[in-house]
């Protein structure tokens, strides 16, 4: 929850660019990976929380407001090819791994404008046959043919949905959620 600490510069520099963001489904995300190709001990991370010890009462109101959201970079990951693409799917090879059963194993491709993934202001989303479809804005992809995407889209991968937020977006969104009263179940 650097959102409050960071200039949003300095957020990007540390988080990347472009976020996902969606709830949690009620479908739990555990899948049996005992015939996952990819079950190996491959490490991977595409949510964030705080150091409860180290959480100052604006940080801890930002992770409340927060928590019952999954967020996931869109970066690429140390040693993944392709420098002009983020991988989306639910194999752990992926760059952005959504554990999923209704998401593919290989998803979909965010693609870059510009060739450079990381530092990219322009995104276009590329459908690769998934099983179960992509939309943009509740326009189907096409397999295979870029869709433009910008910040505060909403993007369906099978059937998730999630919002792409830029950092300055997504920065507000926490500071906005944090300052939302929260009903106690």
């Amino acid at each position: 929850m650097d959102a409050y600490g960071l200039t949003t510069d300095a957020f990007v520099a540390v988080h990347g660019r472009f976020f996902l963001v969606h709830t949690a489904p009620a479908e739990p995300a555990a899948l049996d990976d005992s015939s996952d190709e990819w079950a190996s001990a491959m490490a991977y991370n595409t949510t964030y929380g705080p150091n409860p010890g180290s959480m100052t009462p604006e940080v801890e109101a930002a992770y409340n407001a927060v928590r019952d959201f999954q967020v996931s970079e869109v970066r690429k990951r140390k040693g993944n090819p392709f420098p002009d693409r983020v991988s989306v799917g639910r194999a752990r090879n992926c760059d952005v791994v959504l554990r999923y059963s209704y998401v593919s194993k290989l998803h979909a491709h965010f693609v870059a404008a510009d060739g450079a993934a990381d530092a990219s202001t322009e995104f276009s989303l590329v459908d690769q046959k998934s099983h179960n479809g992509s939309a943009v804005n509740g326009k189907p992809v096409q397999p295979g043919r870029p869709a433009p995407v910008v910040s505060g889209d909403e993007l369906v991968l099978g059937s998730l949905r999630l919002r792409l937020m830029d950092a300055g977006r997504f920065i507000a969104f926490i500071k906005r959620e944090s300052q939302r009263p929260k009903s106690r179940y």
